[in-house]
């Protein structure tokens, strides 16, 4: 994951560090290198994780660097982050307990992602569920959520 999410306590924090946390001058290379090139709004997609990110990235002084989706494993276990919300302000929505996929559709204008969610992992005729969906517009580099739960 591109965005570096904070653990433990506001007093003690950790950082998971097989991640793009664990490489902090990479980071802020690449989000350098994006807005050298006049990159507006950068859009990552991340994946094995197993669990549903929609994320609005920083470079370490604050500065918008663009959105981070990131979706659920579609048929292994889910790891439930909720409690660390609170110390992630950057975390626009988390689902640590369904299965799925993020839905992409791009325009000219605007990106939309639907959190899609499969009622159970285990049964090949599961019902899927659009849990929420978020708006990205060109020139814009956070996600609005625009529907679902």
């Amino acid at each position: 994951m591109v965005m570096t999410i904070a653990e433990g306590t506001a007093e003690s924090p950790r950082h998971y560090s097989d991640a793009w946390a664990g490489y902090p001058p990479a980071r802020e290379r690449l989000f350098g290198a994006l807005a050298k090139h006049g990159t507006a709004n950068p859009v990552v997609l991340t994946g094995d994780i197993h669990s549903f990110w929609v994320n609005d990235l920083a470079n370490a002084a604050g500065r918008p660097a663009g959105v981070e989706l990131v979706t659920s494993s579609i048929a292994t276990s889910t790891y439930d982050k909720s409690a660390v919300l609170p110390l992630n302000p950057g975390a626009r929505f988390h689902d640590g307990t369904h299965n799925g996929y993020v839905r992409c559709e791009l325009t000219r204008d605007t990106l939309r992602a639907d959190i899609v969610t499969i009622a159970d992992r285990a049964d090949p005729r599961s019902t899927s569920d659009a849990a929420a969906s978020f708006e990205i517009r060109s020139g814009v580099p956070h996600a609005r959520r625009i529907g679902g739960g």
